[in-house]
């Protein structure tokens, strides 16, 4: 399936990418008999609707965009592994956990989530597999869920400005005004800077420079070839026509393998069993995955549901129907309606609503605020299975820990804040 999408990304070639989404769609459904909770439930609930759909609108290929988005997807979640593994062959690994597993939680919640938002920025979920190496072993049971949490927050945070990512692709393209990108992301900035100081003015975090002064070397140090990664990457999504998720595909799992070959046989072999341990068990994210995606596919093709929705606007105000789009995205994405599908649907049908560039930009903004806390808490988010497989912690425990409270209170300042401006 990787080889697939790398040969499609790299050489244009539709026949490598044909194969990479029948091998997902392949493994999604031998999925069926070979997984058990969230991801076969999503994947006869979701998939039997996106079915039920796409019958009843006479046609089948929103399902297979579905199935080749959800293969470029797995692709990237497997390049994930590799770049964990990146970082777990670093000689400083045992000395940085060592150190990080000593810090009081106050400490480590603060260099999470730092570490979380900056390497977001560029990586988008991809961050997951820069911070996971820093959760040791040693960390099981509540400590780790909260570890996790910390990390997830601030890779959600990053979503609110970052331009490398799904959700802002999103809010700027679905929407009928011109929106001004520069103002939307600076809003966006200040949005996730207030919500990533809180916990620090609160004591619940401490600041990554007053930990000792070794742990910040070893730690510039083990990521080191990850900021050369991302500097490739930037370069990509600059000059070539992919997206942040299509370069990751296309550098991180060579350059992983690359720069293993480079200390040694022992660090190649290192890589490469991480790798392919991580994918022996894989067959769960992937049906989740395809389910997603061709669910999403599937209802945005239906004329009548954007009815549905137009005639809602023409109710309520433009605040109102504001708010309402982030409180709706947040509750679908709870209980497993991927993002991009309520995301989209809103701010399509929306906009035109919308009587100032104010109001274009909060009805964005609410669109971002719903993926990047959905994230952080939903099932329905791709980035918030990935990370949870990723970080090895159990899905339902995370999204009912400490960023629900967060969530909860981030939505109610979002409303206040729309209500007072817009």
């Amino acid at each position: 399936m990787w080889v697939g999408s790398f040969a499609h990304l790299l050489f244009d070639v539709q026949l490598a990418q044909n194969i990479a989404g029948l091998t997902a769609a392949a493994i999604a459904l031998f999925a069926l008999f070979t997984t058990s909770g969230t991801p076969r439930k999503t994947l006869i609930v979701l998939g039997g609707c996106a079915l039920l759909v796409s019958s009843v609108s006479g046609t089948l290929a929103p399902l297979w965009n579905g199935v080749v988005r959800a293969s470029l997807f797995a692709s990237f979640l497997a390049s994930l592994f590799a770049l964990s593994a990146l970082v777990r062959m670093s000689s400083r690994i045992e000395s940085i956990q060592d150190t990080f597993d000593s810090q009081p939680q106050p400490g480590r919640s603060g260099v999470l989530q730092f570490l979380g938002l900056v390497f977001a920025v560029p990586l988008a979920v991809g961050a997951v597999g820069v911070v996971s190496p820093l959760i040791s072993s040693q960390r099981t049971g509540r400590d780790r869920v909260t570890d996790a949490s910390w990390a997830m927050r601030g890779m959600g945070l990053a979503v609110l400005f970052s331009p490398f990512t799904v959700a802002m692709g999103v809010a700027t393209s679905a929407s009928d005004k011109d929106l001004p990108i520069g103002w939307l992301m600076s809003c966006g900035l200040i949005m996730a800077l207030t919500l990533f100081l809180i916990p620090f003015f609160r004591g619940q975090c401490v600041l990554p420079g007053q930990l000792r002064g070794k742990f910040s070397r070893d730690l510039i140090v083990m990521l080191g070839p990850v900021l050369l990664l991302i500097c490739l990457n930037m370069a990509i999504v600059f000059w070539v026509d992919v997206t942040p998720l299509q370069a990751a595909v296309l550098t991180v799992l060579p350059f992983s393998l690359f720069a293993a070959g480079l200390s040694g046989t022992g660090a190649l072999r290192l890589v490469k069993d991480h790798v392919q341990g991580a994918w022996r068990h894989f067959d769960g994210e992937i049906a989740v995955f395809v389910a997603s995606l061709c669910f999403a596919q599937a209802v945005a093709n239906v004329p009548a549901i954007e009815l549905v929705v137009a005639s809602l606007a023409g109710i309520m105000g433009p605040t109102a129907l504001i708010i309402l789009s982030l409180l709706m995205i947040l509750l679908l994405a709870m209980v497993g309606v991927h993002m991009v599908v309520t995301a989209t649907l809103f701010v399509t049908v929306f906009s035109p609503s919308m009587t100032s560039d104010v109001q274009s930009v909060f009805l964005a903004l609410a669109a971002l605020l719903g993926w990047s806390l959905g994230t952080m808490i939903a099932p329905g988010s791709l980035a918030f299975v990935t990370a949870c497989r990723v970080l090895q912690v159990p899905s339902k425990k995370v999204a009912l820990d400490i960023n629900l409270i967060f969530s909860v209170c981030s939505l109610l300042l979002f409303a206040l804040a729309a209500i007072m401006i817009t």
